[in-house]
């Protein structure tokens, strides 16, 4: 799988308009104003690759509207090529998300009716010339129903013909899917085209129609060349990938698990205050085993009130280390070496990944004042790498084993056993300063 970059990238899928409350943080049911942001997985995408100096096309349907004529301006201001976005007919709509930027019960309201987005059909796919394309990136819901189905599965021919690299976005959304079954076989069979697959476990567990969709993950690795980025949320993999680069790989794992509440009640949604019966543990108490003989205790709990441990805490024969909440950016690290009970601050907030910079309060927790917020250092650092043909940090060895240590632990606190991680990665290496500086230029 090679990248020619000096070509575009063409991505197929959805446009939207998102619409926030404001100022940040205030509810939908208390609004007085509103902004708007263009939106949809494919346009995010290409956004994103524009921000990153990458050039690409969107390949999409959008309303004959001023809607749509929305889409278009924020296309141009963030130079994405729209030369092949359709305009079709009213009775089509553009896709409109209204979403709060609050944790509590946060809303996300998603208007999907006769969505213009799933009206991509075949004609749309001969007008593009794939050989002035470096890689064809597809968002799944673009197979959740015909016309946009078959054309993009005709995408994926020709594109395959090309051995122009596919990558796909599984971004399942649950709206259009006529069943189950179905929703598995269009996902397995699109998978099977793929070079890389980006997914998280519910989605993987959709297109394996199971509970086991990290299976099914393992087995595309291992039947062909592909990437696959796994993703599990945002409990546990920050904390125990900062453990990993700290301590190098994890040996063994054993837990205990409970279920706090028999009944618990949805928090955001649209079956928000429903109450439901809780059918899995919600709180873990784990002991992992590390190689070079660390041992860590974990505590993992959706039941907790309130706490002030999102840190981590070392303790070894030379002093005690706390380390700041993973989840964030910047913050103190804090050191003690001997029993005088004094810590030693060293702050981060003059390194280059350490500075505040947020400018406003959005509501949200990891982008507060008080933090640093460079989510694009693992993603810049891995193009980096890639371009100079060097070992990038964030690779899937090092992913592999994080899940596999999460998996292996759901299965220790399940049996009341020990058990081993099958996998193992390289501890990375520190990130220095020069190199922090190369990819930032």
């Amino acid at each position: 799988m090679e990248f020619n970059k000096s070509k575009k990238i063409l991505v197929i899928g959805r446009a939207g308009m998102d619409i926030y409350p404001e100022p940040p943080g205030t509810k939908i049911s208390e609004v007085k104003n509103f902004s708007t942001h263009l939106g949809g997985s494919a346009a995010n995408t290409c956004v994103a690759l524009s921000q990153l100096g990458v050039q690409s096309d969107l390949l999409t349907c959008v309303s004959e509207d001023a809607i749509g004529e929305y889409i278009f301006e924020k296309l141009k201001e963030f130079n994405v090529g729209s030369n092949f976005c359709r305009r079709v007919e009213n009775k089509f709509q553009t896709q409109v998300a209204v979403v709060e930027t609050i944790l509590k019960n946060n809303q996300s309201i998603l208007y999907r009716n006769n969505s213009c987005d799933l009206q991509l059909n075949k004609n749309d796919i001969d007008n593009i010339n794939f050989q002035d394309y470096s890689a064809v990136f597809i968002s799944g819901t673009t197979l959740s129903s015909n016309p946009s189905r078959d054309a993009v599965f005709y995408a994926t021919q020709k594109a395959s013909s090309l051995s122009i690299p596919l990558i796909i976005d599984m971004d399942y959304r649950p709206y259009n899917w006529e069943s189950d079954e179905i929703k598995s076989n269009i996902y397995k069979k699109i998978m099977n085209e793929m070079d890389i697959i980006i997914g998280n476990d519910l989605e993987f567990n959709i297109a394996d129609n199971s509970t086991e969709g990290f299976q099914l993950a393992k087995s595309f690795i291992n039947e062909k060349p592909s990437i696959i980025i796994y993703k599990m949320g945002e409990k546990g993999p920050y904390y125990l990938t900062a453990l990993v680069n700290l301590l190098g790989p994890a040996k063994n794992v054993h837990g205990i698990s409970t279920k706090v509440f028999e009944k618990r009640v949805i928090g955001i949604g649209p079956k928000k205050d429903q109450e439901f019966s809780v059918e899995c543990p919600t709180s873990y108490l784990v002991n992992l085993e590390f190689h070079n003989q660390a041992l860590i205790q974990i505590t993992l709990s959706f039941d907790v009130v309130t706490h002030q441990r999102n840190h981590i805490e070392l303790y070894g024969d030379r002093g005690s280390m706390i380390v700041p909440d993973p989840n964030m950016f910047g913050g103190s690290v804090m050191t003690s070496n001997d029993d005088s009970g004094i810590w030693e601050e060293h702050k981060t907030d003059d390194l280059p990944l350490g500075r505040i910079n947020i400018t406003t309060q959005s509501g949200r927790a990891n982008e507060s004042p008080t933090n640093a917020n460079y989510r694009g250092v693992g993603l810049a650092e891995m193009l980096y790498c890639i371009e100079n043909g060097i070992n990038h940090r964030c690779n899937g060895e090092l992913s592999l084993h994080v899940l596999d240590i999460i998996k292996s632990t759901m299965k220790a606190a399940d049996s009341r056993t020990t058990q081993d991680i099958k996998t193992s990665c390289q501890k990375a290496d520190y990130f220095t300063l020069e190199e922090i500086q190369k990819i930032l230029k």
